[in-house]
């Protein structure tokens, strides 16, 4: 059997909030369940970001630009 370790690293986000978008926001915009979109970011095909100062659970957040990228390459799987 072979196993894999996954690695957690922290930086500074120094972008601004208006990069970033919410869960259920991501959800509207690519037409999938909240839960969907949490878990394509538990598997890492999103970027996460998450609140730093916050206690107990930390809002995520995903950047907008890689939820518009999806939603083009979407688009254009559809012919449109």
């Amino acid at each position: 059997m072979k196993y894999e370790i996954k690695r957690h690293t922290y930086e500074e986000f120094l972008g601004s909030p208006t990069e970033l978008v919410t869960i259920s926001t991501a959800a509207n915009m690519l037409n999938m369940s909240i839960a969907a979109v949490s878990a394509a970011l538990d598997r890492g095909a999103f970027t996460t970001i998450r609140e730093r100062k916050s206690l107990g659970q930390r809002q995520r957040f995903l950047l907008l630009s890689e939820v518009q990228e999806k939603l083009s390459k979407e688009e254009k799987g559809k012919g449109g």
